[in-house]
């Protein structure tokens, strides 16, 4: 378990007969490493069986609540994902066991950032870094470092993902997890494609995926399948890319923000191959997705919306493709997102300029000199900081 080798021990658990004290570790252990390997039907089951008991312990609470909490994030359900690992995190403080409190923490900060914006999320980053100083276990340590990593790519800030992701790995030279090793190559794989680096990409990916292979865990497989598929159709392999895709989303069918993404990359292939029809329909499934406004500032769902955009455009809806860039900038802006703002922005005054429509904002909305864009997003809203920054740029280009 230690190791990160998923599939060996919850084969290595059908061979233990626990002891009636002992029982609850075994069964504790079975919830999570189900969870781990894709079966989530039977992990929720077992977890909800043994909250049941009253004599389970505080730290298998906290295991179950973490593991329920991971399959509610996963299956289109954010919100009830923060409330399972804010109660893990609660119990695991109860139970004064500071590795579950640090590995429940860990979880809420990703969530919170995802659902909420990485500022949301600072707070619970300096508990966690706190107590994994205090812990001194390696792995926590290196985890910290690859979760930040994480949450840093999603931001667009390429250095910093690659630097927290590098340190996290020489972390684990000591102590070698390879999940934990899987998703530090999951972010080595989004540095390069940012950096448009497509050979190291690609290396970098197929290494995830050979890792993930011997890990077992299923979120990581798919992860890395639809990371090479994102790569494949950057090189314009589409037949490749589609293929890759569709086995990821094959991997854990369903809702949820890793769903989403596969299913947004499907429809950028689907655009570059003109099946508009197609790529429709997969945004259509993602919008089917949304359980309440906030799950549309979770990383896949927020980049949809430019995608959704450019479908309007290559549909000759302008207006409707102008309005669309403006909410991807919008949400870019609420989440810290620097790549889809940049992007977003892009786009924005591409189709202003195409349109003529520069005249069709006031004057008015034009800064004074020596007012920054975030000045004039407090005075005007999430509209007139849109319109502000077009009209600046645009102005000064």
């Amino acid at each position: 378990m230690r190791a990160g080798r998923f599939t060996q021990a919850l084969h290595s658990l059908t061979d233990v007969t626990a002891r009636t004290e002992d029982s609850a570790d075994v069964e504790a252990l079975r919830a999570h490493l189900l969870e781990r390997t894709g079966h989530y039907g039977q992990s929720r089951a077992l977890c909800e069986r043994l909250l049941g008991r009253s004599s389970l312990t505080n730290v298998h609470k906290s295991i179950c609540e973490a593991t329920l909490g991971i399959i509610k994030h996963d299956t289109a359900d954010s919100e009830g994902g923060i409330v399972h690992f804010q109660r893990a995190v609660s119990l695991a403080q109860r139970a004064k066991d500071l590795q579950q409190t640090c590995w429940s923490q860990l979880r809420l900060m990703l969530s919170v950032a995802d659902r909420s914006g990485p500022d949301s999320a600072i707070p619970i980053l300096v508990q966690v870094r706190a107590n994994a100083v205090k812990l001194g276990d390696p792995q926590v340590s290196a985890a910290l470092h690859i979760f930040v990593g994480e949450m840093e790519a999603k931001r667009g800030l390429v250095q910093n993902a690659q630097r927290h992701a590098a340190l996290g790995q020489q972390l684990l030279g000591d102590a070698p997890n390879l999940w934990l090793e899987t998703r530090a190559e999951i972010t080595l794989v989004a540095v390069a494609i940012m950096r448009s680096d497509l050979h190291e990409g690609i290396r970098h990916g197929q290494r995830a995926f050979h890792l993930a292979e011997q890990c077992g865990s299923a979120t990581l497989r798919r992860a890395c399948l639809g990371n090479l598929g994102n790569l494949y159709y950057l090189i314009g392999r589409f037949k490749d890319a589609v293929e890759q895709l569709e086995a990821a989303h094959a991997v854990l069918p369903g809702a949820g923000e890793m769903s989403s993404g596969t299913l947004e990359s499907l429809a950028r292939v689907s655009l570059r191959q003109d099946r508009l029809d197609d790529a429709a329909g997969y945004l259509e499934r993602i919008e089917e997705s949304i359980a309440s406004p906030a799950d549309w500032l979770l990383y896949a769902n927020r980049h949809s919306q430019l995608t959704r955009a450019e479908l309007l455009d290559r549909q000759g809806s302008l207006s409707a493709a102008l309005a669309g860039a403006e909410r991807a900038l919008d949400l870019a802006t609420r989440a810290g997102d620097h790549l889809l703002q940049t992007s977003a922005l892009l786009m924005t005054i591409i189709h202003l300029t195409f349109m003529r429509n520069f005249n069709a904002y006031s004057p008015a909305l034009l800064p004074r000199p020596g007012t920054s864009d975030r000045a004039v997003c407090t005075s005007r809203g999430p509209s007139g900081y849109t319109k502000a920054c077009v009209m600046r740029r645009a102005c000064s280009t």
